[in-house]
């Protein structure tokens, strides 16, 4: 499969605590954008045809957030999404909402892939896929994408123990990365 192991997971880590810090009172824009990207380069590390279809996925929809703030040039999270809903742009497609709310079910398969990988370790990575997929994004796709994504679950997600070797056996690293997903995801459905 091709993994590149994961080196620079102290960064990231000491990124997700930055962020972690700031949450008690509103989403940093430029904190919330950045472990998003976390996310996205993490899962675009392990090269896997389904993986880098969640990361393309965060990444676009950080793209429409990055964009609806310089447009409207605020920076913080909350006010941008109730400045949109003010003006009644919020549910276009390119609005930060949008965004918003496809990048915190693309941020919750995340979190609850990386979970019940690590708590459930009967479970191969492909079929804790499976059931993450189909308990958080299924709902959303239509047939077309159901059955590309079940293809590339079956076909594409690495083993457990790659998974593993990519953080280089630092189970800490992704408990960290899913506690903050965690956070970052209960904040997001409060602002949405």
């Amino acid at each position: 499969m091709g993994l590149q192991p994961f080196h620079n997971h102290t960064e990231i880590i000491r990124e997700a605590l930055n962020f972690c810090l700031n949450l008690e009172e509103s989403i940093f824009l430029e904190e919330f954008l950045l472990y998003s990207k976390h996310v996205s380069w993490v899962l675009r590390g392990f090269n896997s045809g389904f993986l880098n279809f969640i990361a393309q996925d965060i990444l676009g929809n950080v793209g429409k957030i990055q964009r609806s703030s310089e447009n409207h040039r605020i920076n913080d999270f909350e006010q941008l999404v109730q400045f949109e809903q003010r003006e009644n742009i919020s549910k276009r497609d390119d609005s930060a909402y949008s965004g918003s709310i496809w990048l915190s079910r693309a941020l919750l398969f995340f979190v609850n892939f990386f979970e019940l990988l690590l708590s459930n370790r009967t479970l191969s990575s492909s079929k804790s896929a499976q059931y993450v997929y189909k308990d958080t994004l299924k709902t959303h796709h239509n047939f077309f994408i159901r059955k590309i994504i079940s293809v590339g679950i079956k076909t594409s997600i690495p083993s457990r123990k790659d998974i593993l070797s990519y953080f280089k056996n630092d189970e800490d690293a992704i408990f960290l990365l899913v506690d903050v997903g965690k956070r970052v995801i209960d904040k997001l459905e409060l602002v949405n």
